[in-house]
């Protein structure tokens, strides 16, 4: 029986391992050392995201996914 964390584990190493270091070989192929800066532009992205979906989650009373938030901020027709 997996606990939360073997779970959260799993899924962050299959993301890490299976996508960005296979990208990260060709992206350095093809754009050399400007592959850095895209890496850290990249890395602000996901952290804006990051805090979009905390400040989202604190602010709705209940748990959710991506799903939930979804049909709370736009409603039944979108989501």
């Amino acid at each position: 029986k997996f606990s939360l964390l073997d779970l959260v584990c799993i899924g962050v190493g299959s993301t890490v391992g299976g996508s960005v270091l296979v990208i990260a070989g060709d992206a350095a192929a093809l754009a050399g050392p400007a592959a850095i800066f895209s890496w850290v532009i990249a890395g602000f992205t996901a952290l804006f995201s990051l805090l979009a979906y905390m400040e989202l989650s604190a602010r709705l009373p209940v748990k959710g996914s991506c799903y939930r938030f979804t049909h709370h901020g736009l409603g039944e027709p979108i989501a």
